[in-house]
Protein backbone atom coordinates (compact mmCIF):
# COMPACT_ATOMS: atom_id res chain seq x y z
CA UNK A 1 0.00 0.00 0.00
CA UNK A 2 1.41 3.37 -0.86
CA UNK A 3 0.59 6.69 0.47
CA UNK A 4 2.86 8.52 -2.05
CA UNK A 5 0.43 10.55 -3.06
CA UNK A 6 -0.90 12.06 -0.01
CA UNK A 7 0.20 16.06 -0.12
CA UNK A 8 -0.68 18.38 2.36
CA UNK A 9 -1.25 22.20 1.51
CA UNK A 10 0.57 24.09 4.00
CA UNK A 11 3.49 22.12 3.98
CA UNK A 12 4.53 18.43 4.61
CA UNK A 13 3.31 15.24 6.29
CA UNK A 14 5.34 14.28 9.42
CA UNK A 15 2.90 10.77 10.40
CA UNK A 16 1.13 8.23 8.83
CA UNK A 17 -0.73 5.66 10.23
CA UNK A 18 -2.61 2.56 7.77
CA UNK A 19 -5.13 0.40 9.10
CA UNK A 20 -7.87 -2.21 7.71
CA UNK A 21 -11.10 -1.47 7.67
CA UNK A 22 -12.53 -4.67 6.57
CA UNK A 23 -12.30 -7.61 4.08
CA UNK A 24 -12.41 -11.51 4.24
CA UNK A 25 -10.03 -12.25 6.95
CA UNK A 26 -7.24 -10.26 9.11
CA UNK A 27 -4.76 -9.32 6.98
CA UNK A 28 -1.02 -8.65 8.23
CA UNK A 29 0.12 -5.22 7.65
CA UNK A 30 3.74 -4.06 8.47
CA UNK A 31 5.68 -0.72 8.81
CA UNK A 32 1.90 0.79 9.58
CA UNK A 33 3.62 3.91 10.62
CA UNK A 34 5.09 4.84 7.05
CA UNK A 35 4.45 5.63 4.06
CA UNK A 36 4.14 2.54 2.54
CA UNK A 37 3.22 -0.61 4.42
CA UNK A 38 3.46 -4.20 3.06
CA UNK A 39 0.10 -6.11 3.61
CA UNK A 40 0.28 -10.27 3.91
CA UNK A 41 -1.68 -13.41 4.67
CA UNK A 42 -4.67 -12.13 1.79
CA UNK A 43 -7.22 -14.52 0.82
CA UNK A 44 -9.95 -13.60 -2.39
CA UNK A 45 -11.78 -10.84 -1.57
CA UNK A 46 -12.25 -7.45 -1.19
CA UNK A 47 -10.28 -5.27 1.33
CA UNK A 48 -10.84 -2.07 2.64
CA UNK A 49 -7.59 -0.26 4.17
CA UNK A 50 -7.33 3.51 5.49
CA UNK A 51 -4.57 5.80 5.55
CA UNK A 52 -4.64 8.44 7.98
CA UNK A 53 -2.16 11.52 7.79
CA UNK A 54 -0.82 13.99 10.12
CA UNK A 55 0.74 17.62 9.39
CA UNK A 56 2.89 19.20 11.83
CA UNK A 57 0.52 21.35 13.69
CA UNK A 58 -1.79 18.09 13.97
CA UNK A 59 -4.01 18.18 11.90
CA UNK A 60 -5.47 14.94 9.90
CA UNK A 61 -6.67 13.78 7.04
CA UNK A 62 -7.98 10.24 6.07
CA UNK A 63 -8.58 8.06 2.73
CA UNK A 64 -9.62 4.70 1.99
CA UNK A 65 -8.28 2.46 -0.40
CA UNK A 66 -10.08 -0.92 -1.89
CA UNK A 67 -7.85 -4.02 -3.00
CA UNK A 68 -9.20 -6.42 -4.67
CA UNK A 69 -7.76 -10.05 -4.24
CA UNK A 70 -8.55 -12.56 -6.86
CA UNK A 71 -6.83 -16.23 -7.50
CA UNK A 72 -5.51 -16.35 -11.05
CA UNK A 73 -4.36 -19.78 -10.67
CA UNK A 74 -8.03 -21.28 -9.97
CA UNK A 75 -8.31 -24.33 -12.05
CA UNK A 76 -11.90 -26.17 -12.20
CA UNK A 77 -10.16 -29.77 -13.55
CA UNK A 78 -6.81 -31.60 -15.30
CA UNK A 79 -7.02 -34.92 -16.06
CA UNK A 80 -3.87 -36.52 -17.40
CA UNK A 81 -3.43 -40.14 -18.66
CA UNK A 82 -0.31 -42.09 -19.39
CA UNK A 83 1.49 -42.91 -21.03
CA UNK A 84 -0.64 -43.14 -23.87
CA UNK A 85 -0.43 -44.98 -26.05
CA UNK A 86 -0.09 -48.02 -22.85
CA UNK A 87 1.55 -51.47 -22.67
CA UNK A 88 0.73 -52.52 -19.16
CA UNK A 89 -0.81 -49.81 -16.58
CA UNK A 90 -1.73 -46.73 -17.16
CA UNK A 91 -1.45 -43.41 -14.61
CA UNK A 92 -3.82 -41.27 -13.92
CA UNK A 93 -3.81 -38.02 -12.28
CA UNK A 94 -6.66 -36.01 -11.89
CA UNK A 95 -6.61 -32.38 -10.09
CA UNK A 96 -9.50 -30.81 -9.38
CA UNK A 97 -11.47 -29.07 -6.44
CA UNK A 98 -13.35 -31.94 -5.82
CA UNK A 99 -12.85 -34.53 -2.49
CA UNK A 100 -14.62 -37.88 -1.68
CA UNK A 101 -15.34 -40.98 -2.92
CA UNK A 102 -14.35 -41.32 -7.06
CA UNK A 103 -14.85 -44.05 -9.53
CA UNK A 104 -12.35 -44.50 -12.23
CA UNK A 105 -13.16 -46.69 -15.08
CA UNK A 106 -12.04 -47.74 -18.51
CA UNK A 107 -14.39 -48.45 -20.83
CA UNK A 108 -14.19 -49.71 -24.63
CA UNK A 109 -15.80 -47.39 -27.55
CA UNK A 110 -19.16 -49.02 -27.55
CA UNK A 111 -19.74 -47.83 -23.79
CA UNK A 112 -19.05 -51.25 -22.19
CA UNK A 113 -17.26 -50.61 -18.52
CA UNK A 114 -14.43 -53.12 -18.16
CA UNK A 115 -12.43 -52.02 -15.10
CA UNK A 116 -13.93 -50.41 -12.29
CA UNK A 117 -11.34 -48.80 -9.35
CA UNK A 118 -13.07 -47.00 -6.23
CA UNK A 119 -10.63 -44.59 -5.16
CA UNK A 120 -10.88 -41.98 -1.87
CA UNK A 121 -9.48 -38.80 -3.30
CA UNK A 122 -8.73 -36.71 0.29
CA UNK A 123 -6.62 -34.01 -1.30
CA UNK A 124 -6.43 -31.60 -4.46
CA UNK A 125 -4.67 -33.97 -6.35
CA UNK A 126 -5.34 -37.36 -7.37
CA UNK A 127 -2.63 -40.05 -8.32
CA UNK A 128 -3.24 -43.73 -9.06
CA UNK A 129 -2.87 -46.52 -11.68
CA UNK A 130 -5.02 -48.86 -13.50
CA UNK A 131 -3.67 -52.23 -14.97
CA UNK A 132 -4.69 -52.58 -18.52
CA UNK A 133 -2.72 -55.86 -18.89
CA UNK A 134 -5.59 -57.97 -19.34
CA UNK A 135 -6.87 -55.76 -22.50
CA UNK A 136 -6.19 -56.14 -26.24
CA UNK A 137 -4.58 -53.81 -28.17
CA UNK A 138 -7.40 -51.17 -29.16
CA UNK A 139 -9.06 -47.64 -28.17
CA UNK A 140 -10.02 -47.22 -24.62
CA UNK A 141 -11.85 -44.21 -22.33
CA UNK A 142 -10.83 -43.33 -18.90
CA UNK A 143 -13.92 -41.83 -17.08
CA UNK A 144 -13.99 -40.92 -13.50
CA UNK A 145 -16.82 -40.00 -12.01
CA UNK A 146 -17.98 -38.53 -8.18
CA UNK A 147 -19.86 -40.61 -5.83
CA UNK A 148 -23.11 -39.14 -7.50
CA UNK A 149 -22.05 -40.10 -10.67
CA UNK A 150 -21.77 -36.92 -12.21
CA UNK A 151 -18.42 -37.10 -14.63
CA UNK A 152 -15.85 -35.45 -13.50
CA UNK A 153 -13.26 -36.35 -16.23
CA UNK A 154 -12.92 -38.26 -19.58
CA UNK A 155 -10.04 -39.21 -21.54
CA UNK A 156 -8.94 -41.64 -24.39
CA UNK A 157 -6.41 -44.02 -24.25
CA UNK A 158 -5.04 -45.81 -26.76
CA UNK A 159 -3.34 -50.17 -25.49
CA UNK A 160 -1.00 -51.25 -27.71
Amino acid sequence: LSGAASSDPDGTIVGYRWRQLSGPNSARLSSVDSVEAAVENLVEGTYLFELKVVDPEGLSGTDTLSVRVENNLRYDLLLQVFPNPVVTDVQIKLLSEHRGWVVVRVMNTQGQVLISQKVDKQNELLQTSISMRTLRPGIYVVQVLSKDKKIIGVQQVIKQ
